[in-house]
Formats: structure tokens, C-alpha cells, sequence
């Protein structure tokens, strides 16, 4: 299951829902997704003109795209006021760091619709190197790590785990597909975690592998439809 698919299922609950989209560069998730209304955040977007013209000409909901070229934590700091009524869908695709995805959670949160879904990327590393901290893939790339193949997702799923342990009140669920989905809606937790969040920037990911179903909540795709059809 790709994330698009995952995404336009929760959109396609309300009839003109408020998407907003953290990590967007050349747009291939945003313009063919149908919203009400789309909010792209990104510090430096990668979609030329061209590429907008005939997204805005392909269906209406790429009429009213709103671009915000700034870093996640500017726009919630300066730009709030344009997500006051709320957020339907929110995907989190920024900076692959535990911190900042954290971060952009948290933000969302704020500005989420009581029944809203927030949808976390890049949550399962593939391996180790993919696992890698750092604040790109190139930035990895020239560690020359043995099993280094291009992909990197960063440690979010630590932003995973701290919110599972932290907070109560959110049900969070990964889905086995596309380097992980984490799911983040509110309500009880379905399968509660207990875990010490300091000791998290000491978590390798070897010892992460070991417990990776219990720490993320793991289900496999097909628990996606079966969940959405309970809370549609």
C-alpha cells in the first residue's frame, strides 16, 4: 500500500477536507491528491511551472494549493493563522531527524480536527544505514556505510515511539507498507507502550529491530481499511 492511497482514503471521508502536506519538494504526492483545500510547506520547493499549470488544469482541488516555502517550525510560528479552522489530513515528510518530526507532530496537533488523522513517513528503516541521524541522505551517503543502497528515513520512528509512550490519549499504529506509516488519530490507545523517552537517543537500531513490532504498533496493510471502516 503507497502512502497516497493511504492518504486519499482519510481525505475522501469529508466532502471538502483541509490537507496540509510538511515535506512536499517536487509534489509528486501532493497534486494528484483531492482536497478541499491544500496547504504545502516545504523550505525549498522542486515543482516548476509547468508541472502546476497542468496539475491546476488536471482537477480543481490544485486550484487552490497554498505554498508556504519555509522550514515546518516557520510556518507554525508565522502561518498558523491559515490552519485556524482545522486540519482534516496531515503528512509528515519533512526532516528525517526523531526531533523535528516530533516537533511537526506536535504542531499539528494543535490545529487537528478532533476526528483529523495525522500520517507519519519513513517510520520502518529498512537497515541500519538507513537508520542513520543526520540531516540528509547525502549527508550519509559519504559515511560509506556497508550497507548503504540510497534509501534513508532517519530515525523517525523514535518521534514513533516518544509519542506512543507519552501520550494517552492518541492511538498510534504503524503500517507495514512504504517504509512505514505511522497513523496518529486520538482515542485510547489500542495496545499502550511503556518506555523510558530519555533513553531514546541511546536506542540502537539493532535493539530497535528486536522490539520493532511492540515499539511501533506494527500492523500490515490491510488493518488500514479495517480500522477506517470503524472510524469513518
Amino acid at each position: 500500500m503507497h502512502r497516497s492511497q493511504v492518504l486519499q482514503a482519510l481525505l475522501d471521508r469529508k466532502p471538502n477536507p483541509t490537507y496540509l502536506e510538511i515535506g512536499v519538494e517536487r509534489g509528486k504526492l501532493l497534486l494528484p491528491l483531492k482536497a478541499g483545500r491544500k496547504i504545502a510547506v516545504d523550505p525549498k520547493f522542486d515543482i516548476s511551472w509547468r508541472k502546476k499549470l497542468k496539475a491546476y488544469l488536471r482537477h480543481k482541488s490544485n486550484r487552490s494549493i497554498e505554498y508556504y516555502e519555509v522550514p515546518s517550525d516557520e510556518f507554525f510560528a508565522k502561518h498558523s493563522a491559515t490552519i485556524s479552522d482545522g486540519i482534516d489530513v496531515a503528512f509528515v515528510d519533512g526532516l528525517h531527524t526523531h526531533e523535528q518530526a516530533y516537533v511537526d507532530v506536535q504542531n499539528c496537533l494543535k490545529y487537528l480536527k478532533p476526528d483529523g488523522v495525522i500520517v507519519m513517513h519513513d517510520c520502518i528503516p529498512p537497515n541500519a544505514a538507513a537508520a542513520e541521524y543526520a540531516m540528509s541522505p547525502e549527508e550519509v551517503a559519504v559515511r560509506n556505510l556497508p550497507d548503504w543502497s540510497g534509501e534513508w528515513t532517519g530515525d523517525v520512528y523514535k518521534a514513533v515511539i516518544q509519542l506512543r509512550a507519552e501520550n494517552s490519549d492518541l492511538n498510534v499504529f504503524t503500517l507495514d507498507c512504504d517504509y512505514g506509516l505511522a497513523v496518529v488519530h486520538r482515542g485510547p490507545q489500542d495496545s499502550p507502550l511503556q518506555a523510558d523517552v530519555p533513553e531514546l537517543s541511546l536506542l540502537k537500531y539493532q535493539d530497535f529491530l528486536a522490539r520493532k513490532s511492540e515499539l511501533l504498533n506494527v500492523k500490515q496493510p490491510q488493518f488500514f481499511h479495517e480500522w477506517l471502516s470503524r472510524v469513518a
